[in-house]
């Protein structure tokens, strides 16, 4: 890696190395493809079946094969070239997104099309992000993983999270679902280019070994690294006791707490998005955290105790405040995450945990999905949110027990830098 000396805010310095640069600038229009194409493909299935279990049933068969693939997917980022793994993903989701809209452009789309095509995208997708997640070191120096790992939070919160849905209702508006469809697809076409422009050459050690025993190294490596397993297990308990409550309880209690309609939820969704960004900038401009593995408990701690206090004052600015802490809490700690693995874990292995993290905790999404409605119905939708913050701040303080949990580092020597 070339040296080099950028200067600025300490956010942008990794975008002065070109093919970070080009990444990133790929990911970012992606991103923004990605969060039209959830509107799209929701909004397609409606006008095809207005029942919920239709919906549910496309969105399903989208998140299955991202949860199967997954440590295949890392497997094969750490025996293959990881560019050639992302490209190839990003040409098989782009030919589904295509299929989809010229089927929809002539009125042609069944459910049980978009089905497959959805499950044919959320496989693709399983190749992608092992891959993606573990190129990051082969493009950037050590000193900048932070500030790297910080941009991207804060493009796929942007971009994801907020830019991609605007863009997707108002690309239906004006140019029709099939229409919709087609700007993702072109989106792809982006992060090809992107990607066929990089230089960087990724030295892939020949595989000794066969894929089914490349995925259980990889799982033995988790478990002998205590810091490393530990927090795994405390990040899917954050998640289990989070996400639903999110996503489910929250816009039920502007709804029926507030009496407010889908503008209010939208600002409140806004908000916890503006908190994560809000962590990422001052991360990367700050780089005063020696105790960085503390640090990430106290962040996922810190969103719990936001959780609460939502259910504790359920009104709309303390509503609005406390999402915001939570997002700003849930990424610093996920922030911290992501770069201590990079720091510690070798290159070789990186695809293999990226691809266990990306399991374990999309593995806990739709259990605290299905377990927020018996949830609020018994107990009421305040209650839930503070029981369900409570129980994440108990999934960190349960860490400290942990002897090693806070050591942050890999037995043996850490992989060359």
């Amino acid at each position: 890696m070339s040296s080099h000396g950028p200067t600025g805010p300490h956010l942008l310095r990794p975008l002065t190395v070109r093919d970070f640069r080009l990444l990133w600038i790929g990911q970012v229009v992606s991103l923004v493809g990605d969060g039209l194409f959830t509107v799209a493909l929701a909004w397609q299935s409606i006008q095809l079946s207005p029942r919920p279990a239709t919906l549910a049933a496309v969105l399903v068969a989208r998140s299955i094969p991202q949860l199967t693939l997954a440590l295949l997917g890392g497997a094969l980022s750490d025996r293959l070239p990881r560019r050639a793994l992302m490209l190839a993903s990003d040409l098989v989701r782009g030919a589904a997104v295509a299929v989809i809209a010229i089927l929809s452009g002539l009125g042609a789309i069944r459910i049980w099309q978009l089905i497959v095509l959805a499950a044919v995208f959320g496989a693709a997708d399983a190749l992608f992000q092992p891959a993606y997640a573990s190129i990051i070191p082969d493009i950037l120096p050590g000193d900048l993983l932070l500030e790297g790992n910080a941009l991207n939070t804060s493009a796929r919160l942007l971009a994801l999270q907020m830019v991609g849905p605007v863009l997707g209702g108002t690309a239906i508006a004006l140019i029709g679902v099939s229409g919709a469809f087609w700007a993702d697809a072109a989106s792809f076409g982006v992060s090809v280019a992107s990607l066929l422009a990089m230089r960087t050459k990724q030295t892939t050690p020949a595989p000794t070994q066969g894929i089914f025993a490349d995925i259980r190294a990889g799982l033995r490596l988790a478990h002998r690294i205590r810091w490393l397993w530990t927090s795994l297990l405390v990040s899917a308990g954050v998640n289990l006791f989070v996400f639903g409550p999110l996503t489910v309880i929250v816009p039920v209690m502007v709804r029926s707490s507030l009496h407010a309609g889908a503008g209010t939820f939208g600002l409140v969704a806004a908000s916890f998005g503006l908190g994560g960004v809000v962590a990422a900038v001052v991360v990367a401009q700050a780089r005063w955290l020696p105790r960085r593995a503390s640090t990430m408990y106290i962040g996922w701690g810190g969103s719990g105790v936001a959780f609460a206090a939502i259910g504790l004052l359920p009104q709309l600015w303390p509503i609005e405040g406390f999402s915001a802490l939570a997002g700003f809490c849930l990424a610093l700690g996920n922030l911290l995450w992501t770069t201590m693995v990079q720091h510690t874990v070798p290159n070789a292995s990186l695809g293999k945990i990226a691809s266990l993290d990306w399991l374990i905790a999309g593995s806990a999404t739709p259990l605290s999905i299905a377990a927020c409605a018996p949830l609020s119905t018994s107990l009421g939708a305040p209650a839930t949110m503070v029981l369900a913050g409570s129980l994440t701040v108990a999934c960190a303080v349960i860490s400290v027990a942990v002897p090693g949990a806070f050591e942050g580092r890999v037995p043996g020597p850490n992989k060359p830098r």
